[in-house]
């Protein structure tokens, strides 16, 4: 069944921002996740008129952005084994220039950002022990909003493996925040 410029044109509209924050939470840039989001509407809009319609639009669009969020992965650790040093000095001001400051109105105090830093890396540690299928899973849930049969087409796996992927995560996650921060966690 041929489809049409109009379905497509709101497939866009509806996900452009989710596959944007995909990318983001992943440790892209703005600019990067911004790219790797347009090639991924690219891709699809190349690929529409053979999409049969097997998947799910929604999955198949993650299917896609999945794959190029996985051929970026390969392409950095290529650049990283033949990369030169960068300077710690240049990275840490970097790092300054991208930190909110008192006088931003509305931004939150040095401690909020700091408490909020430490559990933002907490997480992202114990995502570390996580298996790779694990933090997928979680990730497709947590920030991207999918649902169970969503994860399963896009990660190609059954619906019963969905949910037993993501009790585990929720498990081990657990257990990492409260041997990190004590019984009552944060």
């Amino acid at each position: 069944m041929p489809r049409s410029r109009d379905e497509l044109s709101r497939l866009y509209r509806d996900l452009y921002s989710p596959v944007l924050t995909f990318f983001r939470n992943r440790g892209f840039s703005p600019e990067e996740a911004e790219e790797l989001a347009q090639e991924t509407f690219l891709q699809a809009h190349r690929g529409w008129t053979g999409f049969r319609g097997e998947a799910e639009r929604r999955s198949w669009v993650y299917g896609i952005a999945k794959n190029l969020w996985r051929n970026e992965l390969r392409d950095r650790g290529r650049e990283k084994r033949s990369a030169q040093e960068d300077s710690l000095e240049e990275l840490t001001e970097e790092k300054r220039a991208r930190l909110p400051t008192t006088e931003d109105a509305g931004q939150p105090s040095p401690h909020e950002t700091a408490v909020a830093n430490e559990q933002l890396r907490a997480v992202r540690a114990g995502m570390g022990d996580l298996s790779p299928v694990q933090r997928e899973a979680l990730l497709l849930q947590t920030d991207q909003g999918l649902k169970y049969h969503e994860i399963a087409a896009v990660l190609k796996i059954p619906m019963g493996s969905v949910r037993s992927l993501l009790h585990q995560a929720r498990r081990k996650l657990k257990r990492y925040l409260k041997r990190r921060f004590g019984r009552n966690g944060y």
